[in-house]
């Protein structure tokens, strides 16, 4: 290197001398910005412990659902605030989409995201990303990164379905699947550790999801309010051993399948309850000449009440 060469003068460099057949490999890493000086202490983890993504590498794929966001969810000082003021919901908004990140031209599989508008959406974005960052439990949606801009957003792991969207698009055995996914998120519900209960208390039928890739359920932001449909925060039944019942894949929701799952994994006792919940009359499901077997299939092809 350098043969025959003096009197060189080098500045601060790094050399390589490489022998051989030379194998180079291109990684592109994502660069980890840090918040600036003056932020707030939220906002210096958020950074910490997150990626802030640029606007121009989210893309929107699709428009989920949109909700104003009552004041008292988000008013440090809720209880000032006039009742009317409390519900209040023309100051902030969020917007769930799926979502993908662009990097070179490629797409990442699609998640779920939410932006925030209105007056007061950094208010509601902050308390949002609170909350989420506290979350380590598997049925809560997780946080994957965030954007800070006017416009702010937060971005989950998962791609997400609410439930309304999966009982609307298998109406014809709705009560089937009614009564199945009131259990999941039942089962889901009671088994949070108790200090994501507190964190969730609030969570309802209208914040159930469903990931599309495994069937599991996820409890996240609010979503449209699906009808006939009931989570069951603090059931009398007991759901604990409940978790280890698989769950069932989207891929599979047919009348036939559902019944056989719930006749198969739960007593009749735990049905007919669950089937209450999701605002079924008695008179649909008890008769001496049925089994329940029988009766949720019957239901599930049609013959219900709508």
């Amino acid at each position: 290197m350098f043969n025959n060469s003096s009197h060189l003068n080098f500045g601060n460099a790094n050399f390589s001398i490489v022998h051989g057949n030379q194998n180079i490999i291109h990684c592109l890493q994502h660069e980890h910005q840090v918040a600036g000086p003056g932020e707030e202490e939220w906002k210096v983890k958020l950074y910490r412990e997150y990626d802030r993504f640029p606007a121009g590498r989210i893309k929107i794929l699709k428009t989920v659902t949109e909700n104003g966001v009552r004041r008292k969810e988000y008013e440090d000082n809720s209880v000032n605030l006039s009742s009317k003021e409390r519900w209040d919901t023309s100051r902030a908004g969020r917007t769930s989409h799926l979502a993908c990140l662009v990097q070179e031209g490629k797409e990442s599989s699609p998640f779920l995201s939410i932006t925030y508008t209105g007056p007061d959406a950094q208010k509601v974005f902050k308390r949002d990303c609170l909350s989420y960052s506290r979350n380590r439990y598997e049925n809560v949606v997780q946080l994957q990164g965030f954007n800070d801009s006017d416009i702010p957003m937060v971005l989950f792991h998962e791609e997400l379905i609410p439930v309304h969207h999966v009982i609307q698009r298998h109406h014809k055995f709705s009560v089937a699947l009614r009564c199945y996914v009131s259990l999941q998120a039942s089962i889901a519900r009671q088994n949070m550790p108790e200090w994501c209960q507190t964190e969730w208390e609030s969570y309802n039928c209208d914040n159930v999801w469903i990931q599309p890739r495994n069937g599991r359920i996820s409890f996240g932001p609010q979503g449209p309010w699906p009808d006939y449909f009931y989570v069951e925060a603090y059931p009398k039944w007991q759901l604990e051993s409940c978790s280890d019942i698989p769950v069932l894949h989207p891929a599979t929701y047919n009348a036939d399948c559902i019944t056989e799952y719930l006749v198969k994994s739960y007593s009749d006792h735990l049905i007919l309850d669950i089937l209450g919940l999701t605002g079924t009359p008695n008179y649909m499901y008890v008769s001496k000449n049925r089994t329940i077997s029988a009766s949720i299939r019957k239901m599930g092809s049609g013959a219900e009440l709508r």
